[in-house]
């Protein structure tokens, strides 16, 4: 994988900034990749510990090597039970802040999930963000931006990972010896996050949600179907999120067909069904729709009951598809 990060410029430029000791002290990764989240905040904690920095961490000197194991007493990560950085584990991350270093001269907190972080605890990290002691790194991952606070963003480094190429992503697939036809479809739907490309490797039910989704697209034509639909959606609460966002990503692809900006590498079984599929819909009503896929997605991170969200997500649909007629 460190092969792979450094076909960006991403580490190496980060590299020249610690050697030069101008890196901030707050470093805010924004990705939808929880994969690439990991990967890069892990390389760049090496990098600040690294005995043999070059364009990047050794992989070998004892910091890299205890980081790479997860025990380095220097380096710690958030949260350590929940899924969240609740206040009180706020609390605790600002009061170990402020204690030295056990092994090094330097302390890196790395803090997943940051944009899932309440309010109270952003505030209660502001503090040590403005005037963080000499020695302390904090880095943020981040998956939504806009749900981090303004003052908070305004006191880190923001970088944007880039997405993984369909070549970066086959290697890293490679393990779990996918037909042809399941790779297309896991390379397509993930949208070049390898974490949701591997999750989708791994779904013994992958294939059967895409063509859910694709005989919906197809054949959803009436509101008398939609009962039909819906009832098996009604099952699918726990990967209701996953089927937004291969419903959302057959949106873009028929945009494209639509729009020829994008020339799409798909086999011919799947370049047939996007062609008649892309003569259903007319460019507003796939704009609408992908507009719609956000919608049903807010619904549910705001907890709002789930089989009106359906409900509302299907009716929409049709209403798109209708009105644009």
């Amino acid at each position: 994988m460190i092969e792979i990060l450094k076909e960006n410029k991403i580490l190496e430029n980060l590299s020249k900034e610690i050697k030069e000791n101008k890196l901030s002290h707050g470093i805010m990764l924004i990705s939808d990749d929880d994969f690439a989240l990991t990967t890069y905040s892990t390389e760049i904690a090496k990098m600040l510990m690294c005995e043999n920095l070059q364009n990047c961490a050794c992989q070998e000197c004892l910091q890299c090597r205890k980081i790479m194991h997860n025990n380095h007493a220097d380096v710690v990560c958030y949260p350590k039970v929940k899924n969240v950085i609740a206040t009180e584990e706020m609390l605790e991350i600002v009061n170990e802040a402020y204690k030295t270093p056990f092994e090094t001269n330097k302390k890196i907190f790395i803090l997943n999930n940051a944009s899932e972080m309440n309010n109270q605890a952003q505030n209660k990290l502001l503090k040590t963000l403005e005037e963080p002691p000499l020695y302390l790194y904090f880095i943020l991952n981040v998956s939504n931006e806009s749900k981090v606070l303004p003052t908070v963003k305004s006191r880190c480094r923001k970088i944007y990972l880039p997405k993984f190429t369909i070549q970066q992503m086959k290697e890293e697939l490679k393990e779990y010896n996918l037909s042809s036809d399941v790779l297309e479809d896991v390379l397509i739907f993930s949208n070049g996050s390898i974490a949701l490309a591997k999750k989708f490797a791994q779904d013994e039910t992958f294939v059967n949600t895409v063509n859910f989704v694709l005989d919906l697209w197809l054949n959803m034509t009436h509101s008398s179907l939609m009962l039909k639909y819906a009832s098996k959606l009604y099952l699918k609460k726990n990967s209701f999120e996953d089927i937004l966002k291969i419903f959302s990503k057959v949106a873009e692809l028929l945009i494209y067909e639509k729009t020829k900006t994008n020339k799409l590498q798909l086999s011919t079984k799947r370049q047939n069904q996007f062609s008649i599929l892309a003569e259903q819909f007319s460019l507003p009503a796939l704009k609408g729709i992908s507009e719609n896929c956000i919608t049903a997605n807010e619904r549910l991170q705001r907890n709002c009951n789930y089989n009106i969200t359906i409900d509302m997500f299907l009716m929409s649909f049709l209403e798109e598809k209708n009105k644009w007629r």
